[in-house]
């Protein structure tokens, strides 16, 4: 699903957000980039300087796809997230995103992301230690491999947890979101929850799933500011409204990386 939804969704964020949004925009290969997502900009308007030699956007060029890998990378610096070589073909964002290319770029094979990391990081401006390919230092391996050691720890307590949830009637599936699938918790990262509930009984099912979570005394408290390893419940969906309707670059991240726990 991650896949599918980086490359080929090409919505905008949203006519109600752009319309409220501040005016940014970068000039970006001969044509004005106007996007309510700062952080993208923010970046390519730091890191990527439009060539002179370049008088239109072209449609499968490498200048596309440079783009959208430093997006993709500057997305999950945001996060504090960096990606490996196939973690960063698996979560590019699709170049026409990025470019306004009209008819996309096409399908982006692994030796054309290769060739692109191996250009940024001689340029210096992607950073690669062992493997681990971030837009600064602070964001390499030594601080992913502290995160994977933190991951570890609270998938062996979610999936306690998440036995018993799996007998509260109603539910269909439960899946882990956020830090915690994205593989980029801390030690006081709770745990979010996306839950599939069946038809006409979602109500029912939530009510349920609070309950047990009291239980168990793992349900996070709306005073909660901090609470860690305690369940939040912060998405449910039927087993008949499956359909995502907003496709953005975000709600791409949210259910491509949801990780099973039950159904």
């Amino acid at each position: 699903p991650s896949k599918h939804l980086m490359k080929h969704s090409v919505h905008t964020a949203g006519d109600a957000e752009t319309k409220n949004a501040p005016n940014r925009g970068v000039r970006i290969e001969g044509c004005e980039c106007r996007s309510s997502w700062p952080t993208i900009i923010q970046w390519n308007d730091m890191l990527v300087k439009p060539s002179r030699r370049t008088k239109k956007v072209y449609a499968g060029g490498m200048h596309s796809l440079r783009n959208a890998v430093l997006a993709t990378l500057a997305f999950y610096e945001q996060l504090q997230v960096s990606l490996t070589l196939q973690e960063t073909h698996t979560y590019l964002i699709n170049p026409s995103r990025v470019d306004l290319v009209p008819h996309g770029v096409g399908d982006v094979t692994l030796a054309e992301v290769v060739h692109t990391l191996d250009t940024l990081v001689h340029s210096g401006r992607v950073f690669c230690t062992d493997g681990f390919y971030a837009l600064s230092r602070d964001n390499s391996r030594e601080v992913r491999v502290e995160q994977e050691k933190i991951n570890a720890q609270k998938w062996r307590k979610l999936l306690r947890i998440a036995w018993w949830l799996q007998a509260v009637p109603y539910v269909r599936a439960i899946f882990s979101s956020g830090s915690l699938a994205l593989g980029n918790p801390d030690v006081d990262s709770d745990f979010d929850v996306f839950v599939i509930t069946a038809d006409r009984r979602l109500y029912t099912c939530r009510m349920f799933l609070l309950l047990a979570a009291s239980l168990l005394r793992v349900r996070r408290k709306r005073t909660d500011m901090i609470a860690p390893d305690k369940l939040c419940f912060n998405h449910y969906v039927t087993e008949r409204e499956l359909t995502i309707p907003y496709e953005s670059v975000v709600t791409a991240h949210i259910f491509g990386s949801l990780a099973p726990l039950y159904g």
